[in-house]
């Protein structure tokens, strides 16, 4: 009912073989309001997964709260518990039951969207590809859908699966949610500032 809670998962982007090393993205998606976030790595490391998940974390429009994903070993791990536990205030770090991806729908929806649709099912093995990647994700993805795409869900009606479209009310609230924040220095980066300049703009949208 508020924003601050997350849902991860990872994509694999391997051409049909898991085999080998390739990059992978992990997917961050708001439950809430939709706001979402993409990384590439290169495998799917403890290591790696927490750096971005940091990144993300000082990049996001709230304060983070909660944190869930599935049973995926590069969430379920120590390094990733320790970062969010040893802190003055612990991130809730919850996880799906096992084989239930409708758990994680909302993070499930954004890997087509916000990934499959970027960058299709080609396998990538090559480590150099995992900078370029982030750069698009950073600078032109992840501000496209946050402040100018509308928000398709899914939600479950009378036990059918429904979609609708509740873009300028969720837009509003994203809004509103990143200029209402108070003043922290790790939360005054792109997205923020992008979002005050825009607000001039809100109407035309």
């Amino acid at each position: 009912t508020r924003p601050g809670f997350l849902e991860a998962d990872t994509v694999a982007h391997c051409g049909g073989s898991l085999e080998g090393d390739f990059v992978w993205s992990v997917t961050y998606c708001g439950i809430y309001s939709g706001w979402t976030a993409n990384r590439a790595v290169w495998n799917k490391g403890a290591v790696g997964v927490v750096a971005t998940t940091r990144e993300v974390e000082g990049m996001l429009p709230f304060e983070l709260l909660g944190f869930d994903t599935d049973n995926g070993s590069e969430f379920l791990n120590w390094h990733l518990l320790s970062y969010f536990q040893e802190r003055p205030k612990a991130v809730g770090f919850t996880r799906s039951r096992p084989y239930k991806k409708d758990d994680n729908g909302h993070v499930e929806q954004k890997n087509w969207t916000h990934v499959r649709q970027l960058l299709r099912y080609d396998r990538l093995g090559d480590p150099r590809l995992v900078e370029p990647i982030n750069a698009l994700y950073r600078a032109c993805w992840e501000p496209l859908h946050n402040y100018f795409l509308l928000q398709n869900w899914r939600q479950r009606a009378a036990a059918q699966e429904a979609n609708r479209l509740d873009g300028q009310r969720v837009w509003q609230a994203r809004i509103s949610w990143a200029i209402s924040l108070p003043s922290r220095p790790s939360h005054e980066t792109g997205y923020v500032l992008l979002t005050k300049q825009i607000m001039n703009w809100g109407v035309m949208l």
